[in-house]
């Protein structure tokens, strides 16, 4: 819960390219300076890695809200991905995707994405409305949930084996510019909480 009034680096590793990102009023509001400057953004992500189990699934939930529409070049990514620099695309990992085009999930193994063929759109995101975003991420497929409903399902190419390469990876967000962001009002996320889960793990001993 981001309900603090610091940033808690013990937990999570926070980086700054011009873009920042604050604490306050239960929540934690990224680009919380409106920037607009092309290849800027703001990353947080846990220390911690969350390894994906062959016998149950990996689930990621967010719950946020934006205070806008997305402009143009505004990207907001969420979910399970490596760590970088905060201005760049994640280059492995299970998230979603935030932009004027709508709200996507995506796979990515070792740097090519998967994205669903479906998506939410801008309009039915809403303004200032908190919804809870969830990534159920197992071997073969992983779901894309926006509250109860399903945004889509990439099934794991037959070429590779997981649905990303690095197998354990932190959970993740980061709001950056892509390109130059012209126009008004610009939109903040805020991210009130996150939670990881691993689910229906066997620990039964085979011998």
């Amino acid at each position: 819960m981001f309900n603090a009034t610091a940033q808690n680096t013990a937990e999570f590793r926070y980086v700054f390219a011009t873009m920042t990102s604050t604490m306050g009023g239960g929540a934690l509001l990224m680009n919380s300076t409106s920037t607009l400057t092309a290849s800027t953004g703001c990353q947080l992500s846990t220390w911690r890695a969350f390894p994906q189990l062959g016998s149950g699934s990996l689930a990621l939930k967010f719950v946020a809200s934006f205070t806008e529409a997305p402009l143009a070049n505004q990207i907001f990514e969420f979910g399970s991905f490596t760590h970088n620099t905060g201005i760049v695309a994640p280059l492995d990992g299970c998230y979603f995707r935030f932009t004027s085009a709508g709200l996507f999930g995506y796979t990515n193994f070792n740097g090519t994405e998967t994205p669903t063929g479906t998506s939410i759109s801008a309009v039915d995101v809403g303004v200032n409305q908190a919804h809870s975003f969830r990534i159920v991420i197992n071997q073969r497929q992983v779901d894309f949930w926006m509250d109860s409903e399903l945004v889509g399902t990439i099934v794991t190419p037959s070429a590779n084996g997981l649905p990303d390469m690095t197998v354990a990876l932190p959970c993740s967000m980061q709001f950056r510019n892509g390109a130059l962001v012209t126009g008004s009002p610009v939109m903040q996320a805020k991210v009130y909480a996150v939670r990881v889960d691993q689910r229906d793990v066997s620990l039964t001993t085979l011998r």
